[in-house]
């Protein structure tokens, strides 16, 4: 696959094999994947002018690759419209329910608040996927040098390898088909660290976004000091279970206020032991969602292991709420 995919983009280059600086075109290569992935997941404008300057040099189509709303705004946009609805609403939608309602009148500009979280959230995922990046154009300087360096006598390899790394890092030229064709295959088996890697980014950062657009609404609608909790789902790690149940998976949430959460801020860089609970993923990979806690209409059912409200206090919910907000997601209509 990595073979395919290298072979695919070097049609913007003359012979592969037969002309200098073949290690500086990888790279480029790699730089290209990753930018373009970047775009189409993050979108335009959280692009460097040298990012948008190398797309166009692979004839990367802007108008035709960029029509829908990135994926991360429309993971900001759920988590917003999660922190408004009940979570039983929020499990009904379907995604052509959610891109319907993405796609309408009803989804207004970003706020000003929306914009500059997302603008920080995107920066650092940005960062991320420009590491993973670099990442790859290290693997691919050692597998260059570890099989350039083989062929060497092993009394001048050691010395030999200084030179070869001096000369891979400047982008040296290596003519042997036979020496390519090991390096590919050693990069194709690296290809499958790089693949866990990228998931491990999209599917936390995904969160983290969905999560910060829960919290965004709740703060809007009920303030820092609104009650909140999290779902745990089967198979939750130690962690998020003794930070968010009570009693172990399927118990009671705990219940936290909002501003608890947010001052906690993220694990990213603490050791497991200092782990705490966060509004955003408590580990790459976590679930665990957001949600608000009403103390006066929602109880705890045992059966069911979920927040419910009776039907009388639903009714009363009803003659409380002192204004309505009409919202029509897909083919879904809901009052909240």
């Amino acid at each position: 696959m990595a073979e395919n995919r290298i072979d695919k983009d070097l049609r913007f280059y003359p012979p592969f094999y037969e002309q200098d600086g073949v290690i500086k075109r990888i790279f480029r290569i790699i730089d290209y994947r990753l930018v373009r992935l970047i775009v189409k997941v993050l979108g335009k404008q959280f692009i460097s002018e040298s990012d948008k300057k190398l797309l166009k040099e692979f004839n990367f189509d802007f108008e035709k690759e960029m029509k829908r709303i990135p994926p991360y705004q429309q993971a900001m946009i759920f988590g917003r419209l999660a922190g408004v609805l009940e979570p039983r609403q929020t499990a009904s939608l379907g995604y052509a329910d959610f891109y319907k309602f993405v796609s309408s009148e009803q989804v207004s500009q970003l706020t000003l608040t929306d914009q500059m979280r997302l603008g920080v959230a995107a920066t650092k995922t940005y960062t991320y996927f420009k590491g993973l990046g670099d990442k790859m154009k290290k693997d691919v300087a050692e597998a260059i040098l570890e099989e350039v360096a083989s062929q060497y006598d092993n009394a001048q390899a050691e010395a030999e390898r200084r030179v070869i790394q001096e000369a891979v890092m400047n982008g040296a030229v290596f003519n042997k088909k036979q020496t390519i064709k090991q390096i590919v295959s050693d990069i194709g088996h690296r290809t499958q660290i790089w693949e866990k890697d990228w998931l491990r980014i999209m599917e936390t950062e995904m969160q983290n976004i969905f999560e910060e657009g829960t919290a965004l609404s709740i703060l809007d609608l009920h303030g820092e000091d609104a009650l909140v909790y999290k779902t745990v789902f089967n198979g939750a790690c130690s962690y998020c279970i003794r930070f968010f149940t009570t009693n172990g998976l399927g118990s009671r949430p705990k219940i936290f206020k909002l501003k608890e959460l947010l001052a906690n801020g993220t694990n990213v860089g603490r050791r497991q032991r200092e782990w705490l609970p966060t509004v955003q993923a408590t580990h790459p990979f976590c679930r665990c969602s957001l949600q608000y806690y009403n103390p006066m209409f929602d109880e705890w059912d045992e059966k069911l292991r979920m927040f419910v409200t009776s039907l009388m206090k639903e009714e009363e919910r009803k003659v409380r709420r002192k204004s309505k907000i009409h919202i029509k997601v897909g083919t879904k209509e809901f009052d909240v």
